[in-house]
């Protein structure tokens, strides 16, 4: 097994000196933009690099940035590169523990022609103090910006910079950032030798955002190493449920990896009746006929960056027209998800009933994400569930009780210790020590559904679970 992972290695590095001579185009801006990078990074020093977009010609430009005070991230040094750093601009750097002030002129005092759509400025070093914990953020913000060219004010819009304590995405040995380290870790994880089960590495291990680890992802990586890629840019949707004849659908297609905000476009044939929001990603509308359609949805970030992802859209004509959610299901690796045997559904005149479900078969054989879809009765309407594979239990206990006297309900919940924050019904619950967290509330009521999440410290959700209220 070593000779053979030692073999994928000599692949991989092969594969990065092969692409290296390769680059993929960025799709313009509509406009000069300054952008100061959003950087993720368990290191105590980052690099932040700063970048114009749509910037033909420039005889001088000057802005500042700044961190908050106190924040744990601190200025160390700029670095002015390629056409910033030649003998045609002069530079002045004045700088503080949180605030840079950078000044370029041009030394003929006429303009100078940047020859690329986007012109790397420099790059700014900060220190990353103990102070900023991981899971934390601190933003980085560009103002004060003087530009001219072609003897005119220069108007730039501006895209803020931020650094997060976290593992950056494809930064999985690393922590710094992608690697062919980080490649060969995927490929240890997919060939079973090496899982990949912590829930923050897996996500920044699953670059494509699929929730699915695969060698695809090492690919990506290598893609990014070499600049065959520019970001890690995903479609975050996965799967679209059903559509009814004649009934309202609303699903919103979300993207991540990239710079917000993003512009959603469709490319195939939605289904009749139902648009799409270029802004939001929003899917709305009532479908006229019934048919299955095949469509790709298009996602470009602000700097230009795209990525896409193909879905199937289901329209049906049935006397169902909705079916209760149900929240993703945790499972652990081979083992089968408790799927309910009956949903709540509602009916084209409004009322309510209870209906049998027929699951498909659910592989769970690798971690991450997959889905398992459900015939309700002999309606025709389908139900598709989400399930994640996972190596541990994040939620051990849910314990629900009543105080009559002040008609308050108690839950508390025992986690895992890698549980940062539960809520309850959207409810911040509050920690008392011991892996344990309590709620008490007056507004819940017997028979309602209660909705647990836990998640860790970076915000990811690790896991949810529904419970009943039993008592009053």
């Amino acid at each position: 097994m070593k000779k053979q992972l030692l073999k994928i290695a000599i692949i991989l590095c092969l594969v990065v000196v092969m692409l290296a001579t390769f680059k993929i185009p960025v799709q313009a801006l509509s406009g000069p933009t300054i952008e100061i990078g959003e950087v993720r990074s368990l290191s105590n020093e980052v690099q932040v690099p700063i970048k114009l977009y749509e910037t033909t010609y420039l005889s001088s430009l000057s802005f500042s940035i700044s961190v908050p005070e106190n924040s744990g991230v601190t200025f160390r040094k700029f670095e002015p590169v390629g056409i910033f750093a030649s003998e045609q601009f002069s530079s002045k750097f004045d700088q503080s523990s949180n605030t840079l002030k950078i000044d370029f002129l041009s030394l003929t005092e006429k303009e100078i022609t940047l020859s690329k759509q986007t012109t790397t400025v420099g790059v700014i070093t900060f220190s990353v103090s103990s102070k900023l914990e991981e899971g934390e953020s601190v933003e980085i913000t560009v103002d004060q910006i003087i530009a001219k060219g072609k003897g005119k004010d220069i108007l730039f819009d501006k895209l803020h910079g931020k650094i997060e304590k976290r593992l950056p995405i494809g930064g999985v040995e690393s922590g710094t950032g992608p690697t062919v380290a980080s490649a060969l870790r995927i490929l240890q994880h997919v060939n079973g030798t090496n899982p990949i089960t912590e829930r923050e590495m897996f996500l920044s291990a699953d670059v494509d955002g699929n929730g699915i680890v695969n060698q695809y992802d090492a690919q990506q990586i290598l893609d990014y190493i070499t600049g065959l890629r520019t970001s890690f840019l995903a479609v975050e949707t996965t799967k679209l449920p059903n559509a009814v004849v004649g009934s309202d659908y609303y699903q919103v297609i979300t993207a991540k990896h990239g710079r917000e905000p993003y512009e959603f476009n469709s490319k195939g044939t939605l289904p009749s009746g139902i648009k799409l929001n270029k802004q939001t990603g929003e899917l709305s509308g009532t479908p006229k006929t019934a048919k299955n359609y095949t469509f790709t949805i298009e996602v470009t970030d602000a700097v230009g960056n795209t990525a896409t992802r193909i879905f199937e859209l289901n329209v049906s004509d049935s006397d169902i027209v909705s079916v209760e959610d149900i929240p993703p299901i945790n499972v652990r690796l081979g083992a089968q998800p408790n799927l309910p045997s009956e949903v709540t559904v509602t009916y084209k005149d409004k009322s309510k009933g209870r209906e049998p479900v027929t699951w498909g078969t659910v592989d769970t054989s690798q971690y991450g994400e997959t889905f398992v879809t459900g015939e309700v009765g002999n309606t025709g309407f389908t139900i598709t569930v989400k399930i994640n594979v996972v190596n541990t239990n994040y939620i051990n206990s849910v314990e629900i009780g009543y105080v009559q006297f002040i008609n308050f309900h108690t839950i508390k919940v025992n986690v895992n210790p890698e549980v940062y924050a539960v809520t309850v019904n959207g409810l911040d619950m509050i920690y008392e020590g011991n892996n344990n967290f309590s709620l008490s509330s007056s507004s819940l009521k017997k028979g309602s559904t209660i909705i647990i999440k836990a998640y860790d410290k970076y915000g990811n959700l690790l896991e949810t679970r529904t419970d009943k209220i039993e008592i009053n």
